[in-house]
């Protein structure tokens, strides 16, 4: 009865981690401000994977070869960003394969504001992880046992994905790594088997 229910050693370890905050790139960026976190969605999960945090804040500064016309989109450059009105913005290129098409974009070549870089609910995910491990030990003679050791690392298989994309103009800017695929950062589960002789 001894071999059978006797020698067992159970052990575990829990980690959390809160998640570290985004750097947004509202200094690098026309940004419109307040806070960049999603209202309408509450805490991490499936459904934010591309779509982390409110990009609709952000719009790339103007390069030299960005035409007027795109200048006045407005689904790409908000009335909030204000291009249309700075100065440059009535520039008229000589030729429409010049290679300046906007005199706007000389507006950002040293840009400083007092922006906050971070908010303190805006972060990557959180991270959990449990390691569990089993021992039995076996008395093979006086004096002497051999331990049957078994560890799982990330014993839940719980994924921790890659950073989140902040430079905006990306087509994965606020998804993690790329839309269409997710990179797991972390290992899988991993089971580990030994045994200890003692004498």
């Amino acid at each position: 009865m001894d071999e059978l229910v006797g020698g067992w050693e159970f052990s575990g370890i829990y980690n959390f981690l809160s998640g570290v905050p985004i750097v947004f790139p509202t200094n690098s960026a026309f940004f419109e401000g307040g806070d960049p976190k999603l209202q309408h969605k509450v805490g991490p999960g499936p459904n934010r994977v591309g779509e982390w945090f409110d990009t609709t804040k952000f719009a790339v500064f103007p390069a030299s070869n960005v035409t007027n016309a795109t200048l006045a989109n407005t689904t790409i450059y908000p009335a909030w960003t204000n291009v249309t009105g700075r100065p440059g913005s009535q520039y008229v290129p000589s030729s429409p394969t010049a290679s300046v098409q906007n005199g706007v974009y000389q507006d950002f070549a040293a840009w400083n504001t007092y922006n906050p870089t971070t908010f303190g609910d805006d972060r990557v995910p959180y991270t959990t992880n449990f390691t569990l491990g089993l021992r039995k030990s076996f008395a093979l003679a006086e004096g002497v046992r051999f331990q049957l050791r078994m560890d799982l690392f990330n014993a839940l298989n719980h994924p921790t994905f890659t950073s989140i994309n902040t430079t905006p103009g990306n087509t994965s800017f606020g998804a993690f790594g790329t839309v269409a695929s997710l990179t797991q950062a972390n290992s899988p589960r991993q089971v580990q088997l030994s045994g200890r002789l003692y004498f």
